[in-house]
């Protein structure tokens, strides 16, 4: 093991869009069987990817990899609000402000609430 750290030293490792770039390697490789160029294609997405995580460059790896993160930055945090969302709806209720459109959650199981929007003040009664 220590061969492999010796080895890995000054070198970039793996990052988000290496990972990404491996699963989608892999993703193409599956159906490589029934398309003979998806062999190819997913063969040479996987040296890129090797290339990646083995490169001196750190620098330009660490930029790719953070031009990579804000691009799909969108795309996790509607995922995490998912999450976040479908975890405490157990416990409390969510809506929409009508006037700004401002998610607001509110505990459940307490009656009839009156709901005060935190962005524009709308004050609206509701049943939790």
């Amino acid at each position: 093991m220590n061969w492999l750290r010796k080895f890995m030293y000054g070198r970039y490792g793996v990052d988000a869009l290496s990972m990404t770039i491996i699963i989608f390697g892999f993703l193409i490789s599956i159906f490589s069987p029934y398309f003979r160029p998806l062999s190819i294609i997913s063969t040479l997405i996987f040296i890129y990817a090797y290339y990646r995580v083995l490169s001196k460059d750190i620098n330009k790896r660490y930029r790719e990899n953070q031009k990579f993160l804000k691009l799909i930055k969108p795309v996790t945090t509607r995922f995490k609000k998912f999450k976040t969302r479908s975890e405490g709806r157990k416990s409390y209720k969510y809506f929409k402000c009508k006037n700004c459109k401002q998610e607001i959650k509110v505990p459940k199981g307490k009656g009839k609430v009156r709901v005060t929007c935190p962005k524009c003040g709308e004050k609206t009664i509701k049943k939790s």
